[in-house]
């Protein structure tokens, strides 16, 4: 269990990096297709390694049951808790400008567009103020 516990919690790490700052709740992993075909890839062949029986004797290991699986999942998950609450205080201390995707930014916690801020708004609030 504690091989398929790192290759979880690595993958894990893969999808947090999808971006330095933002959460995982505002960048999509579907925004690196390369990424989903490499976790899907590596799960594949960490499946293979459990579960074809010539590779598990090669590696020492035993198949899983759905009750170990959970475990995996449950002692691996943290990594992502932790990760994003790193991302919310490096967001919350440095107010640090980042792309989330398609002409958008995140600034102190607010969605910009890249055409607000080439008019010069530096929020919603300020387009809306204007505008009226």
């Amino acid at each position: 269990a504690s091989l398929s516990i790192l290759v979880t919690i690595e993958m894990f790490n893969a999808l947090n990096s999808l971006s330095e700052n933002q959460s995982l709740l505002t960048t999509y992993p579907w925004t690196n297709p390369f990424l989903l075909i490499a976790i899907t890839l590596s799960f594949s062949l960490h499946f293979a390694i459990l579960y074809v029986p010539f590779l598990a004797k090669t590696f020492s290991v035993t198949p899983l049951s759905y009750e170990e699986w959970q475990a995996v999942f449950w002692m691996s998950f943290p990594v992502i808790f932790l990760d994003e609450v790193l991302k919310l205080l490096s967001r919350k201390l440095t107010g640090k400008v980042s792309w989330i995707g398609g002409g958008t930014r995140v600034l102190h916690g607010r969605v910009l567009h890249e055409r607000d801020i080439e008019e010069g708004y530096a929020s919603m609030e300020d387009r809306q103020k204007k505008k009226y």
